[in-house]
């Protein structure tokens, strides 16, 4: 218990640290979208990577004395039973430990299932709309009702009065997004959000990565139609 406590702080502060390290350099007000989307999912990377690595390289306190430690926590806790023997488990595993763990399970446990609930209501949204097949891998999915275009996958979802009107323009920023698989970004760092929902930095990192995509498809493109009528960014 205490050594998922100490992976889920040491991990916290790899992504605070990391990510106010990205802030004071000024990284934010750079032109080079390509590579601070790269630094921002490497921080992610980082923070889970990063505790992992310490421990193993710790040796023998965490891998190869595995087995001792194991054996003198045991020995810890039967002199805790004797000396104690009316309340052994507040010894072995402490009350702020076991209300720290709750809190977060409960926490990571929200999030997830909210994730969940927005999954069930994208997937909605793409069985009930009007589905134009762009490509192999890309679909164009349209609803009568007002709703804002995005993307997901292969998938760019958009009203039918976005499309008679700005369709191309909008189909164009889209199919960027697309081709620069910035949902499988998303996608991560949600991951990421789920394990680390307290933490500010993460949310706020997610924004920013966001804002990073925009600025990375905000380069023109063009709609390129075949004799098929299949419709491709380029």
């Amino acid at each position: 218990m205490g050594a998922i406590l100490a992976y889920v702080i040491q991990s916290t502060l790899c992504v605070a640290l990391l990510f106010i390290g990205y802030c004071l350099l000024g990284m934010k007000r750079e032109t080079f979208h390509r590579f601070n989307r790269a630094v921002l999912l490497g921080i992610c990377a980082l923070a889970f990577l990063l505790p992992w690595g310490s421990d193993m390289w710790e040796g023998h306190v965490t891998m190869q004395s595995a087995e001792s430690d194991w054996n003198a926590w045991l020995a810890h806790a039967a002199a805790d039973e004797e000396s104690v023997p009316s309340t052994p488990s507040s010894r072995t595993f402490p009350v702020w430990q076991m209300a720290l763990l709750t809190i977060y399970v409960v926490g990571s446990c929200v999030l997830y299932v909210r994730y969940l609930r927005g999954w069930r209501r994208l997937r909605a949204v793409l069985r009930n709309g009007r589905c134009i097949r762009l490509d192999d891998k890309t679909r164009l999915v349209l609803h009568d009702k007002d709703m804002a275009s995005f993307s997901w996958m292969g998938y760019v979802v958009m009203s039918e009065a976005d499309y008679e009107t700005h369709g191309k323009l909008i189909l164009a920023h889209e199919l960027a997004h697309i081709r620069l698989r910035h949902s499988w970004d998303m996608l991560f760092v949600s991951i990421c959000a789920v394990v680390q929902w307290f933490n500010p930095c993460v949310w706020l990192l997610r924004r920013e990565l966001q804002e990073v995509h925009e600025y990375e498809v905000t380069r023109p493109f063009c709609i390129r139609e075949s004799k098929k009528g299949n419709i491709s960014c380029c």
